[in-house]
């Protein structure tokens, strides 16, 4: 079973911190989650697809293929940070600042584990396209694509100027561009994709992701997301908020990279 951050939630305010992640980033809301023991994650990542082809009877199999994989074993990673506040600022405020507080924090967490996984990705991504220009062309996005092994669970980020581009230029090309109802919202989409726009990413960067815990990226824990009310020590109100974990590219054909100035590979 695939679950979600949300899914792996036995408190309610750690339910409330992972609703602050969702309200962040859509990618942090459908990303699947594999739950596993002790202090890494091993797997091996699969870095070649395969053809199929046809024969006639009595026909051999004319090409022999093999599967190229890599062992990787990573470590998982501590993501932390601590809510303060004093004492008397709760008694002298008439809003509930600790709440307030906390979901300041969950949100800046979230926007770490969503750099964490953008940046994972483009460095694993088995599909490099090179851009010929500043900004990637329709054409070029369609290619990447192209090469993926699947689609199926596919997301598409870029930062807003770099959406911009890409949707003036879909639609004179006749690309499906525009908008979709997708995970609950609205949603840019490029051929059906949905478009997650992002500040993380430099102008002219593109990433379509296929998240899949079997074949595509996913999120690694132990524990998933946690928040630990540890009362009033001193004068000073304090909640401790954790995700230990990582994000896992099991295929690097689950990832393409759209960018000018990069070594194509695909």
């Amino acid at each position: 079973m695939a679950y979600n951050l949300l899914n792996l939630c036995t408190e309610n305010l750690d339910r409330g911190v992972v609703e602050c992640f969702n309200a962040e980033s859509t990618l942090l809301k459908v990303i699947p989650v594999q739950t596993i023991t002790g202090h890494a994650v091993a797997y091996n990542q699969v870095k070649n697809g395969f053809t199929v082809e046809k024969r006639e009877l009595g026909q051999d199999i004319v090409t022999e293929q093999e599967m190229e994989t890599t062992k990787v074993v990573e470590p998982l990673q501590i993501s932390a940070n601590r809510v303060k506040v004093d004492r008397a600022l709760c008694l002298m405020s008439g809003d509930d600042v600790r709440a307030i507080e906390t979901e300041v924090q969950s949100k800046a967490m979230a926007r770490q584990i969503h750099l964490d996984i953008l940046t994972k990705v483009k460095n694993v991504a088995g599909i490099k396209i090179n851009a010929s220009g500043s900004m990637p062309t329709a054409d070029e996005v369609a290619e990447g694509m192209d090469g993926m092994n699947s689609l199926n669970n596919a997301m598409m980020f870029c930062n807003a100027k770099t959406n911009r581009a890409i949707q003036k230029e879909a639609i004179a090309q006749g690309f499906t561009y525009g908008h979709i109802e997708a995970f609950g919202k609205k949603m840019y989409q490029f051929n059906n994709i949905p478009v997650e726009v992002t500040q993380d990413l430099e102008d002219g960067e593109v990433i379509v992701a296929n998240f899949d815990i079997a074949e595509g990226v996913s999120l690694a824990t132990n524990g998933g997301v946690r928040a630990i009310d540890l009362g009033l020590n001193g004068i000073f109100y304090r909640t401790d908020i954790e995700f230990i974990g990582l994000p896992v590219v099991k295929n690097t054909k689950a990832v393409a990279y759209i960018k000018n100035g990069l070594s194509r590979k695909k």
